[in-house]
């Protein structure tokens, strides 16, 4: 199970830290290395695909970065399978 948790959300751009469950039980451990071919976005209000770029900033904390999106429209960010790891978050922007 990947966990996917929102820092921040404004209309361009999404911070949010990524674990898995192969943590100590009390932490789950940070999961790195991901890249903008690793992730996928789509504005669930409007039906488009949105383009994102990704970058991470700290272990496990990645900042995605895309073009404005209206306020108040609910967005999907997922982690694709091809990266070995799976998971998605849903973000009012």
């Amino acid at each position: 199970m990947r966990t996917l948790q929102r820092f921040q959300a404004t209309t361009t751009v999404t911070t949010i830290k990524v674990t898995n469950d192969y943590g100590s039980g009390l932490t789950d451990s940070a999961v790195t290395g991901l890249a903008t071919a690793d992730f996928s976005a789509f504005n669930d209000t409007t039906v488009l695909a949105v383009v994102v770029t990704v970058a991470e900033t700290v272990d496990g904390t990645y900042t995605l970065t895309y073009v404005a999106q209206t306020a108040l429209d609910l967005v999907t960010f997922k982690i694709l399978p091809v990266s070995g790891f799976e998971g998605k978050i849903q973000v009012i922007i």
